[in-house]
């Protein structure tokens, strides 16, 4: 087999092998505040009792919530408040040193925590994302796998993510 023929077929069994992860974010949920974000077709949303969004697939759910935003603050308080309101465990403790800050697409800042929750006993990945929005907005995402111990689709969440707008993000 020549080389160019041993480079093709190394080529293709790479493709073949990359487990396709992009997905189409077809749908688009605007909230009242103007702020929208685009998912998947095959996801599915809901209202909860608190009145929280949830994004939810077979695998994963979402849910994001929005506070006020002083770009003075350091994100990580934003981690931490996100954390002890929503976690289930209360005796799951809070490691500062895990929060990563960073970038997410055209967002300059974020924050992310990922950690171990337990509920009824069964153990699972849960992760918190904080994306201040504009000067005034923060958004808060809370991610729990449904089926799985740990968050499968994280790809398609960062994603979903990825397209959060606001109102002056939006041309008229």
């Amino acid at each position: 087999m020549t080389n160019m023929r041993r480079i093709i077929l190394l080529f293709l069994v790479v493709l073949w092998l990359i487990p396709v992860s992009a997905q189409d974010l077809d749908e688009t949920y605007v909230w009242d505040n103007g702020i929208t974000i685009d998912y998947p077709d095959g996801w599915n949303t809901s209202l909860d009792n608190n009145d929280y969004v949830h994004f939810a697939s077979n695998e994963t759910d979402m849910f994001i919530t929005f506070q006020d935003y002083d770009p003075d603050d350091d994100i990580e308080d934003y981690i931490s408040e996100a954390f002890t309101s929503f976690r289930f465990d209360n005796s799951v403790r809070y490691d500062e040193d895990d929060v990563v800050v960073g970038e997410l697409e055209d967002f300059d800042l974020t924050a992310s925590y990922f950690y171990e929750e337990s509920l009824d006993g069964d153990e699972f990945q849960r992760a918190i994302f904080a994306i201040p929005l504009d000067d005034e907005t923060n958004a808060i995402a809370v991610v729990v796998p449904i089926s799985e111990e740990e968050i499968e689709e994280l790809d398609i969440v960062l994603d979903i993510l990825a397209t959060l707008t606001t109102d002056e993000d939006t041309p008229d």
